[in-house]
């Protein structure tokens, strides 16, 4: 009952911030595997929309619907996962730059939360696999496979 109650409480100013952290993060994604402007604006609404309602479908408790800050650790791995996909072989320059994008976005991440990042990336290694695997030519796999490498390097350091 307590709970329910909870859930209908409105969110303070910076827990407002975190669900748009997610719906931009999806836009950004959905730009980077060259989607036009109008369906990334839909498929970041629709992101809201479709989570929204999941929680008390499922019958999840309103605590767990209501952890904002997992808007916070995830959205990170949706645009990381676009810049993998934007790296193609080309000029050392842009390799450089969105290796060191990606990492930081992990770092971001594993920052917000260690715990429900280190899950968070678990779950998203199988997307991150398909993308780096995706363009089934040789050298452009090499090179997102070299990206994701140097990435999770940095955090051996």
């Amino acid at each position: 009952m307590c709970l329910g109650l909870l859930a209908t409480l409105p969110l303070p100013p910076v827990q407002r911030l975190f669900p748009k952290l997610r719906e931009h993060a999806c836009y950004v994604m959905a730009r980077c595997f060259d989607l036009p402007p109008l369906p990334s604006i839909i498929a970041a609404q629709l992101s809201l929309v479709m989570f929204g309602p999941v929680g008390p479908l499922l019958t999840f408790t309103a605590s767990f619907v209501l952890l904002t800050g997992m808007a916070a650790v995830y959205a990170p791995y949706i645009a990381a996962l676009g810049l993998l996909a934007r790296i193609d072989p080309g000029p050392a320059k842009e390799f450089v730059l969105y290796t060191a994008a990606i990492a930081a976005l992990l770092f971001y991440s594993l920052c917000c939360d260690p715990l429900w990042s280190i899950v968070g990336g678990m779950s998203w290694a199988v997307p991150f696999a398909v993308v780096a695997l995706s363009p089934l030519r040789i050298d452009a796999v090499v090179i997102r496979c070299a990206a994701l490498g140097a990435s999770l390097g940095l955090y051996a350091c």
